[in-house]
């Protein structure tokens, strides 16, 4: 079974980096870019919906500066709807009291842009296997 990746990145091209990333990597594990939002107002409605249409997906990964809701707040409002929710923040801000902010918040992991293909699909799949408990 596919594992589900939703993207939260204002910045179109990164959006569309995380995209083509997740989806080249490998292709037998099997990952599947279900949901993309551009801000946090957008990745709620998108969550929701997609939780409603039993596609809840397993990691989301979310930009920390964004337009309109940030991350944190974002994060904050996603564990209200789902508090098992799988979050990777990713932010070129790497200041130990973001990180902590983020990670207090409910985030499972933090990468720091820029990143490698490696870290970014290392961090995803470990953070799908800690949902799966494999």
């Amino acid at each position: 079974m596919s594992k589900r990746i939703m993207i939260v990145d204002d910045a179109e091209y990164m959006r569309e980096m995380l995209e083509d990333i997740v989806e080249t990597y490998d292709a037998s594990a099997m990952y599947e870019i279900v949901g993309v939002a551009a801000d946090g107002v957008e990745a709620i409605t998108k969550y929701r919906e997609l939780m409603d249409a039993g596609k809840r997906p397993d990691v989301v990964t979310i930009d920390i500066v964004m337009p309109n809701m940030d991350g944190v707040v974002l994060i904050n409002e996603l564990k209200k709807h789902d508090p098992d929710v799988n979050i990777i923040a990713i932010s070129a801000l790497g200041s130990p009291d973001t990180i902590d902010r983020v990670m207090q918040a409910g985030a499972k992991d933090y990468i720091i842009k820029p990143f490698s293909v490696d870290d970014l699909m290392g961090t995803i799949q470990s953070t799908c296997a800690l949902d799966t408990g494999i």
